[in-house]
């Protein structure tokens, strides 16, 4: 099941909304899901993950990049959102009151975690804080 280019910038704009490069307050930049090179996991994601995953992700991409329009933040999708709206929504998502709108929620953020951390760099940092 190939993914459209569209649907792909759908799906790295989400992805990237649940992981975002950020500062710490020691001034440290922690790279997020968009700074990474994810084309290893997403070939692997499409010979290894289930059907129903992967059917569901992309619907859940299809689902929330269109949504904030109907929950209030603007008729537009995930990627056009200023980065501030973007948090805002992202938070509204795992917190709503539709079962089915925290479902898809946590399905991005499973994935996202997924994603994350199959790359080196971040989990030899994570390695590196631990010890």
């Amino acid at each position: 099941m190939q993914w459209f280019s569209f649907e792909t910038a759908w799906r790295d704009a989400l992805l990237a909304a649940i992981l975002p490069t950020r500062t710490q307050p020691d001034g440290v930049v922690v790279l997020g899901l968009n700074a990474l090179n994810l084309h290893p996991f997403w070939a692997e994601f499409a010979v290894a993950a289930p059907l129903t995953l992967r059917v569901g992700l992309r619907a859940t991409v299809w689902l929330l990049t269109w949504l904030p329009g109907p929950l209030g933040f603007g008729w537009r999708g995930l990627a056009q959102l200023p980065p501030g709206q973007r948090d805002a929504y992202v938070q509204h998502l795992t917190t709503c009151e539709v079962w089915l709108v925290r479902q898809m929620a946590d399905t991005l953020k499973i994935v996202a975690s997924f994603a994350y951390f199959q790359d080196v760099g971040v989990r030899a940092r994570i390695d590196r804080d631990r010890a």
